[in-house]
């Protein structure tokens, strides 16, 4: 038993410290690539679209209003963790990117019953550093019908083409928008936007997140969160995230197979290091629970020694 033990000590050092190394490599290069690597997920076309599948008829939400009503301010990332105060900050407030609002109305529109998406664009060059677009596709009115659509919370309004809303099926197929505005739907908001040009979709791929994933992160979000540094919200943030990681509850980001071969290309030994570091953390935590167990046994063992003797 005591060989055991000190085997399982000596195993635990061994991808503690692993872990140790390899989070301090993602923290320095980029800790978004960590989450990137190992939520990125390849699967069919098919399969992709039907992820952004949405029942109109689930609610009620007057889209055009709620985006009409958000105090815009200057652009800064919000690190709330609590899906709660992540929707406080963004759509009450105004505050956050185009991450932080596209996070912070899904949770408005889950909770609400209605069916929604999470769409990344993911520049092929700086998508593990955090580049990219983020917006939400559901289902609302306009010209007198329902649109299951492209809501650009960032830029506040519908993405347009031919005054025809935009799907989300359009920009996976990267479809030329060469009549393109934005309905802006905030006095704060104009018509232009840099992410639907021919340039920037053909150098982006497109990432789906599906409600059910969005649900699960901020389920666990929700009931996993507790302050630990007021005045450093982003440590908070990276914390969280990274348990959420570990935990299988951070949302996957399906790319159709194609996309993900491109995506990696050039970064085969990164995402490598990535699915290396979660295993090491998960094995971590199986270890803990291994040793605890052993010592309860030794523990158990000795005690039933004491006893007898006595």
């Amino acid at each position: 038993m005591e060989k055991l033990i000190k085997y399982t000590v000596r195993t635990s050092i061994f991808f503690l410290l692993l872990s140790i190394l390899l989070s301090l490599y993602f923290l320095s290069y980029s800790p978004v690539a960590f989450q990137k690597c190992v939520s990125l997920k390849p699967v069919s076309k098919q399969k992709l679209l039907e992820y952004t599948n949405n029942e109109f008829s689930a609610s009620n939400i007057d889209i055009k209003s709620l985006i009409n009503k958000i105090p815009y301010k200057v652009s800064e990332m919000v690190y709330e963790v609590n899906p709660e105060l992540l929707f406080r900050k963004t759509i009450e407030e105004g505050k956050g990117n185009c991450s932080n609002l596209s996070f912070g109305l899904s949770y408005y529109l889950l909770q609400n019953k209605q069916s929604c998406q999470i769409i990344h664009f993911l520049p092929i060059d700086g998508f593990l550093h955090g580049d990219g677009h983020t917006v939400i596709n559901t289902s609302y009115s306009y010209d007198n019908s329902v649109f299951n659509g492209i809501v650009d919370v960032i830029e506040g309004g519908f993405p347009l083409n031919n005054n025809i809303p935009i799907g989300v099926h359009d920009i996976i197929e990267k479809k030329d928008f060469q009549h393109f505005n934005i309905l802006p739907l905030n006095d704060k908001k104009d018509s232009v936007s840099p992410y639907y040009d021919e340039q920037f979709l053909v150098n982006s791929e497109i990432g789906v997140i599906p409600q059910d994933q969005i649900k699960e992160y901020f389920t666990f979000m929700s009931g996993a969160y507790f302050p630990i540094f007021s005045n450093k919200k982003k440590l908070e943030k990276i914390l969280f995230n990274g348990l959420s990681v570990v935990f299988g509850c951070y949302p996957n980001i399906y790319v159709t197979e194609s996309d993900y071969s491109t995506l990696f290309e050039n970064h085969f030994t990164t995402k490598i290091l990535a699915y290396v570091l979660i295993f090491s953390l998960r094995i971590i935590m199986l270890l803990v629970l291994l040793l605890t167990l052993l010592y309860l046994i030794l523990l158990i063992g000795m005690f039933s020694k004491n006893t007898s003797k006595n």
